[in-house]
């Protein structure tokens, strides 16, 4: 399986990883497809490398749900 990042430059990779698995576990507890798990994986570890120091870049919840939308395949 496979799902795109952001676009956007990496400024900073600490916390990227972490950032990750912020976005993929609260996806994956509650039982959302897998892609779902990786897309909301990107998009946190994306906006974290974004910006300096590993959470400034994080997005708040409803830019999160709207770059679920976004980015999630027509199903």
């Amino acid at each position: 399986h496979k799902q795109p990042a952001l676009p956007g430059t990496i400024i900073d990779a600490t916390g990227a990883g972490d950032a990750f698995n912020g976005g993929f576990l609260p996806e994956f507890l509650s039982g959302s497809p897998w892609d779902d798990c990786l897309l909301a994986g990107n998009i946190c570890g994306s906006r974290a490398a974004m910006a300096p120091g590993g959470s400034q870049g994080l997005p708040v919840r409803a830019e999160f749900v709207r770059y679920m939308r976004q980015m999630q395949p027509k199903r």
